[in-house]
């Protein structure tokens, strides 16, 4: 008779442990939706910026498919990597097709990519099956009702996940042109936000 609650009781506590391992990465298990802790402080129009620590060392490379932008990103199926061929620093935004604060802030990322085309590559690359915020075809109806046509890729895999710290979306991250991650931040950025932050640790001299 006591072997039975007690199997339970494990089952409970194994589950409660994979739900704050899940949660570390920013997601939580929940009747089919999976939403980041941050997620939850970004909904709004209003920036809500948290700026992880800059590693100093390249986050590491991925598998991705491209939306569009295959010349840039380096193919139809590449890995993120090949984006730094072309020598200039990159913005890395993580974004998802049911995530309302990136449909916030992509109209801002595709000025900015237009301004400062050239200069610095900005690359989205979506994460939504990984974090339960959207399909592909999310995304896609997402960006074309946008208008976005900067490069714009889908992950193959949850490895940037844990390759970027990813803890709530969107999360943007900043690296060099020789691929060095020089920040990190999680929150809706505004145009005149996304402009500064490439000033200052992209573009200073």
């Amino acid at each position: 008779m006591s072997k039975k609650p007690r199997g339970k009781r494990g089952k409970d506590a194994r589950t409660r442990s994979r739900r704050r391992r899940l949660w570390g990465l920013g997601v939580a298990v929940g009747a089919g939706a999976v939403i980041g802790l941050t997620v939850l402080a970004v909904q709004g129009m209003h920036p809500a910026l948290r700026h992880g620590t800059p590693s100093g060392s390249s986050g590491g490379d991925f598998r991705i498919v491209a939306y569009q932008g295959d010349a840039v990103l380096g193919g139809k199926e590449t890995e993120f990597g090949r984006v730094f061929d072309l020598g200039k620093p990159v913005v890395l935004n993580f974004w998802a097709g049911a995530c309302a604060s990136c449909n916030a802030e992509m109209p801002s990322f595709q000025k900015v990519a237009t301004e400062y085309a050239g200069k610095v590559t900005v690359v989205g690359v979506d994460v939504g099956p990984f974090t339960g915020l959207g399909t592909h075809e999310d995304a896609v109806k997402l960006y074309t009702q946008l208008g976005i046509h900067y490069p714009l890729a889908y992950a193959v895999d949850a490895s940037p996940l844990q390759l970027y710290g990813i803890e709530g979306m969107p999360t943007t991250v900043f690296l060099t042109a020789s691929g060095q991650v020089v920040d990190r931040v999680t929150g809706v950025f505004t145009e005149d936000q996304l402009r500064s932050e490439i000033q200052q640790k992209l573009l200073t001299s």
